[in-house]
């Protein structure tokens, strides 16, 4: 996926740009769409997006 752009991203998953770069920022969450990305990138949703509200000790994040 190197080299592909949001804009390209989200049309071959067909989603709208502004949708697909909330969910890659973690402004939204949408299982859909996290779904389709995953799928066309190779990864499980899972693994680029951990449970939401999961932190690491000391309730920091990072």
């Amino acid at each position: 996926m190197s080299g592909t752009t949001i804009t390209e991203l989200a049309e071959s998953i067909g989603y709208s740009r502004p949708a697909v770069s909330n969910v890659l920022a973690g402004r939204k969450r949408s299982p859909r769409i996290e779904a389709a990305i995953a799928e066309r990138t190779g990864f499980r949703a899972d693994d680029l997006w951990p449970a939401a509200g999961v932190r690491k000790k000391g309730g920091q994040k990072g």
